[in-house]
């Protein structure tokens, strides 16, 4: 195996992944989003079809399950919806992909006004939501976030700052007006593509581009409110040939960002993630996580029957992060960690994944940058029951390939097979006679964790 080899197996993975066509086992009612259509219309042919996200949502609790709702390919559709309980929302007609933008408009369009600050220009939003980026024609430039509370000047070309207080937006153009120097501008607005519940869907050939807080978002605990309490299951939820770019960057809470392509957010069952490219994510490409109180204590949060296989995931803060804690409530405030818990991983498979260039994305801007890793599971105990990582390509990062952090080696998942590229001089490592991974972390404690068939393909 050589760099060679990896970069030409990720040429053709994304290429298959572009190419894939959407497998449809419709069993109910078939409704149709086309461009040309109108959110007044009844949906049910593609000559009657709606026109925006808008109308899936105003229309959501109409859908049953085994219907399905079908994006017109060729189009962009500006906005997002909720999921409704055993649909699938997929694709119809000739051509690429349907695209759905979280950007509001083309902001290259709109009247940018010329400050008095040399090369600043402002921009009257019509609401006070956080903007998590700023792509410039679709990827060839993108700006650099300053928030109030800690960095409110703007200094060089592509700064850009939002106050919330008089909904405008700043941004430093070093070479004219924004709207002349650009032709397109995706102001990346702080709010989640997809999301709703997750059980019995299948989400199958959807581009996701150009929002700010997840592209796909769902899980067992409420999220709108995490503190809520109350557990639920999330099973069979199927996402395969999509794309995900631009995803991320907005706030979170106070002046930590987040924003993830796909992210379930508690446990799930049945779960499948396959073939799917993502790129340009401001924090994971994928994750699986849960850290707080086990409300429902008849139904500890657990990941089962989970495969993840077939992915492309590029410059993205972490490819595959992971990790789920238990909590109890400490008096107003709930900091105590259970262990033993129920919490953990069961019988999940992350197989035959191509990820590369952790950390090399847009979101090298994060403050934090003794963090990106392809694969991240932070200081949890993660209990484990026949999680493997196998067949893998973990392909460059700038800081740390892999971070398996682990309070036991119950907690391990298993390594096979994995094709390891890096710098010199990061931490893989040869001990013992035997190939091994370790992190920091892992030295510390005098663990390794071992892969006899692992290839190694130092740059």
């Amino acid at each position: 195996m050589t760099l060679a080899n990896i970069e030409k197996k990720s040429r053709e993975l994304r290429t298959l992944i572009r190419d894939a066509k959407p497998v449809l086992d419709i069993k109910g009612t078939t409704y149709y989003v086309s461009a040309i259509g109108c959110d007044q219309n009844d949906g049910k042919t593609p000559e009657t079809a709606w026109q925006t996200p808008n109308a899936v949502n105003d229309n959501r609790t109409k859908l049953q399950p085994g219907d399905a709702v079908l994006f017109r390919c060729g189009d962009i559709f500006r906005g997002r919806f909720e999921m409704a309980r055993g649909v699938t929302y997929s694709s119809f007609g000739e051509g690429d992909k349907p695209e759905l933008w979280g950007a509001d408009e083309n902001a290259a369009e709109l009247e940018w006004k010329k400050e008095e600050q040399e090369n600043v220009y402002s921009l009257q939003m019509p609401h006070s939501i956080d903007i998590g980026n700023i792509v410039f024609n679709h990827g060839e430039e993108w700006g650099i976030k300053h928030l109030m509370e800690i960095d409110p000047e703007l200094e060089m070309d592509l700064d850009y700052i939002l106050d919330k207080d008089t909904h405008i937006l700043y941004l430093y153009s070093e070479f004219g007006n924004p709207s002349e120097r650009w032709d397109d501008i995706e102001l990346c607005v702080n709010k989640t593509m997809i999301r709703g519940n997750g059980n019995d869907v299948t989400i199958d050939g959807l581009v996701l581009k150009y929002g700010a807080a997840h592209g796909i978002g769902c899980g067992s605990i409420n999220y709108d409110d995490p503190e809520k309490p109350a557990n639920s299951e999330l099973k069979n939820f199927t996402v395969r040939n999509c794309e995900f770019e631009w995803i991320g960057g907005g706030i979170q809470f106070r002046t930590t960002r987040f924003g993830n392509a796909f992210e379930i957010w508690g446990g799930c069952d049945n779960l499948v993630f396959e073939n799917n490219y993502i790129n340009q994510v401001y924090d994971a490409g994928v994750t699986q996580q849960y850290s707080g109180v086990n409300w429902n204590k008849d139904l500890p949060v657990k990941v089962t029957n989970t495969v993840m296989r077939n992915n492309l995931i590029e410059n993205c803060t972490y490819s595959y992060e992971y990790f789920l804690t238990e909590f109890q409530i400490n008096g107003p405030t709930r900091h105590a960690r259970v262990e033993p818990t129920e919490f953990g991983f069961e019988d999940v498979l992350f197989e035959n994944n191509i990820c590369r260039m952790a950390g090399y994305g847009w979101g090298d801007q994060r403050p934090d940058q003794c963090s990106p890793c392809h694969l991240k599971s932070w200081g949890h105990t993660n209990n484990s029951k026949n999680f493997v990582m196998k067949n893998n390509i973990f392909d460059r990062c700038d800081f740390r390939l892999i971070e398996i952090n682990a309070t036991n080696d119950d907690c391990v998942p298993t390594l096979d097979g994995n094709v390891y590229c890096q710098y010199q001089g990061k931490d893989i490592v040869n001990t013992n006679g035997k190939k091994s991974i370790m992190s920091r972390e892992t030295i510390e404690r005098n663990q390794t964790l071992t892969e006899e068939n692992a290839t190694f393909v130092w740059n």
